[in-house]
């Protein structure tokens, strides 16, 4: 499953997981979470060429939350880290949106978009 593959990339990656621990969730933020989190959405693209019809794109918005820019920064430099540099994927950051502040949970944020082929 490409959700699994890409939560299973940001899990295993060091510096990801010292800054956000296990706070990488899929859809939603759990009620009372802790922060700095990332929060996810996949969608699918199917990729057809002359060599292969097997290829799957994956647009991925990741949305980063935290308590400061500095912070918020450092989580987007290893998020794109641990997809640029993956393994078992290959990915490219398409857009970075503005940073805004979130006057509901009084938190930063940043939102990123993916290209991401398994």
């Amino acid at each position: 499953m490409s959700a699994q593959t890409i939560l299973n990339t940001l899990t295993a990656h060091s510096g990801l997981a010292g800054l956000v621990a296990s706070r990488i969730y899929r859809i939603r933020i759990p009620q009372n979470p802790t922060y700095p989190l990332i929060l996810f959405r996949v969608s699918e693209e199917p990729q057809n060429s002359l060599s292969s019809s097997n290829d799957m794109n994956y647009e991925a918005e990741f949305e980063l939350y935290g308590a400061s820019f500095s912070e918020l920064e450092n989580i987007k430099a290893q998020l794109k880290d641990a997809l640029t540099n993956a393994t078992d994927l290959k990915s490219v950051c398409t857009a970075v949106a503005d940073d805004d502040f979130q006057d509901d949970t009084g938190n930063y944020s940043i939102f990123l978009d993916f290209s991401i082929w398994l």
